[in-house]
């Protein structure tokens, strides 16, 4: 692993967040064949982009300790900020107040603090609800130094011990009706989901371990699918549905497990890969890119154009979200355009 197809898991980024949007365009519209996009599962691609997100976090943070919060700050806030303008922007004004409420909501955003003194549902003016796992990925970026000075052995016990804390919430948020985790508070969704994020990370700084780090992606996939599968085989039995199960659920499952299993072999065996033409890498890197705002802004962008404009061809609101996206990362995205250019 020591070679790295960097354009293959930027594409991969890409196709993550774009799950996660099509999944909320979903929500009460009827996208046509687009729904076979949503068996991948939403969730699964939070996970997968998770543990993208720390393996290149590991590389970055081993490539240059000195500057590393700095570089991180140059990447998230440009668009971060750009994407609270474009949710005011197309805000209704009366909506808006500048007032107390407006700048603590305002101060607890700006410095990812919701879910932990507030649920991401609070900030309703400012964000939508994707932004949650943001504010995982920020705080795990604030500890990766203080995680780069652990030995593999206690890397590998946190991740056992968050993974072991994430099965028992999804268990209570069936038996107890839990909130889903944009919806929590406290910092808990560090604790539930640092698991996979660490992985990565561990993927990273532990190359010579690698068919240990194979081990543990694939137990906790498997462990992730065999709890939600179980779950929605014992909903259905109770509520005396397996007709539902058979024909909904069995195409959510395969999806699920296809999203999970693309993650890992491109995550391992993407080195293999035939080297890319420069157009092609140029494309992969773009979508990227693109990735980080339209995965911000794509709910922002489908409430406005739905409510201002009664917009509700799934394709022109798709178009629209990358669009907005693309003008997003060459507006504000200095980052990402120096090192596309160098």
């Amino acid at each position: 692993m020591e070679k790295i197809n960097w354009e293959i898991l930027a594409f991969l980024r890409f196709i993550l967040a774009s799950v996660v949007m099509i999944g909320h365009l979903s929500d009460g519209r009827d996208i046509g064949f687009l729904k076979v996009f949503t068996y991948l599962g939403s969730f699964e691609a939070i996970l997968g982009f998770l543990v993208v997100s720390g393996f290149s976090i590991g590389k970055s943070i081993i490539r240059n300790q000195e500057d590393y919060l700095k570089r991180r700050i140059f990447r998230i806030y440009p668009v971060y900020i750009a994407s609270i303008l474009f949710g005011l922007l197309t805000s209704s004004i009366s909506s808006i107040h500048i007032n107390f409420h407006f700048m603590l909501t305002f101060f607890i955003n700006f410095f990812f603090l919701n879910n932990i003194v507030a649920k991401i549902t609070d900030s309703h003016f400012l964000f939508n609800t994707p932004a949650w796992t943001l504010n995982v990925e920020v705080w795990m970026y604030c500890l990766a130094p203080f995680l780069l000075k652990l030995k593999k052995n206690t890397l590998v016990f946190l991740i056992f011990a968050s993974f072991i804390c994430y099965l028992s919430y999804e268990s209570g948020r069936t038996l107890f009706h839990w909130p889903y985790y944009f919806g929590t508070m406290y910092g808990i969704n560090l604790v539930l989901l640092a698991f996979i994020w660490i992985t990565g990370f561990c993927l990273a700084i532990f190359p010579e371990s690698n068919k240990l780090n194979r081990r543990i992606i694939i137990f906790l996939f498997t462990g992730h699918l065999l709890l939600k599968i179980g779950i929605q085989i014992i909903f259905r039995i109770k509520h005396h549905s397996i007709n539902e199960l058979i024909r909904e659920d069995v195409a959510c499952f395969i999806g699920n497990i296809i999203c999970l299993t693309t993650v890992y072999f491109i995550i391992f065996y993407s080195f293999k890969a035939s080297i890319f033409k420069p157009f092609t890498k140029r494309v992969f890197n773009l979508l990227g890119n693109i990735s980080y705002p339209l995965y911000l802004t794509h709910c922002t962008t489908f409430g406005f154009l739905a409510t201002k404009y009664n917009l509700k061809n799934p394709f022109l609101l798709i178009l629209a979200a990358i669009t907005i996206s693309y003008l997003i990362y060459a507006t504000f995205d200095f980052y990402s355009r120096k090192r596309a250019l160098s």
